[in-house]
């Protein structure tokens, strides 16, 4: 009898915190935030030929070092220029079926930011329409620091749409007092994508006036999961 009596006591014990324990609903919160981008990527493409492959490779040292320069005399500010994609290939040339080696081909991306998106940007597109022959890409997009700057707000507004979410179903479904029981948090990766893109001969007539460039907003997004308790 006395192991009974201690059985029962036991298992009401077990039974207790799990009766105490409250009901939970799990909500998730969504953010969004619109932006114009605030810098602008301007990808040059570059390409020589030569018989040898370190003729064609000086020659496209040559005129990216004039580029270069030409664009330090403008004195144009917020600038970073770097390049990438460099290739030195044999040059040939396919025709009816046949193909021929005729030297080689030098090429390479010349790269320029520019983070501000009116005179800046427009002195140095003033500077690459002096060059006969030469292509390039401009695209749009947000800078590192105006897209950590938008951080705390997106999560914040994630949180108020979560709690939001979370009073409507108490409130529809008369669960009373909500508690906050956990918060799962994981920053969203807004990788950076071009706004807008544009191609021009830098030798067209065009490409010698300011164009209409009109960037459109990128659209930043967060979430974050809470977990509520409610007791009835």
């Amino acid at each position: 009898m006395r192991a009974a009596i201690l059985s029962l006591l036991f298992l009401v014990a077990l039974s207790a915190p799990i009766m105490a324990q409250d009901n939970l609903i799990e909500v998730e919160g969504q953010s969004e935030i619109k932006i114009k981008p605030d810098q602008a990527l301007l990808s040059v493409n570059l390409q020589l030929k030569a018989m040898q492959a370190s003729q064609a490779s000086q020659a496209l040292n040559k005129k990216t070092n004039t580029i270069i320069k030409n664009l330090e005399k403008a004195k144009i500010e917020d600038m970073e220029v770097f390049t990438s994609n460099y290739f030195v290939n044999i040059n040939r040339i396919y025709q009816r079926g046949s193909s021929k080696d005729s030297g080689y081909v030098a090429s390479q991306t010349l790269n320029i930011k520019v983070n501000e998106l009116e005179q800046s940007l427009f002195k140095v597109m003033e500077v690459l329409g002096e060059y006969e022959e030469l292509n390039y890409s401009v695209s749009f997009q947000l800078t590192d620091d105006l897209r950590k700057s938008k951080e705390e707000e997106l999560l914040k507004l994630a949180l108020e749409d979560a709690q939001r979410r979370a009073n409507t179903i108490a409130s529809a479904m008369n669960l009373g007092e909500l508690m906050v029981k956990k918060v799962q948090y994981k920053s969203q990766e807004n990788f950076a994508r071009p706004m807008m893109r544009m191609a021009m001969d830098a030798s067209m007539e065009s490409a010698k006036t300011s164009p209409v460039l009109l960037p459109e907003e990128q659209t930043l997004t967060d979430k974050v999961l809470v977990t509520f308790g409610f007791k009835q």
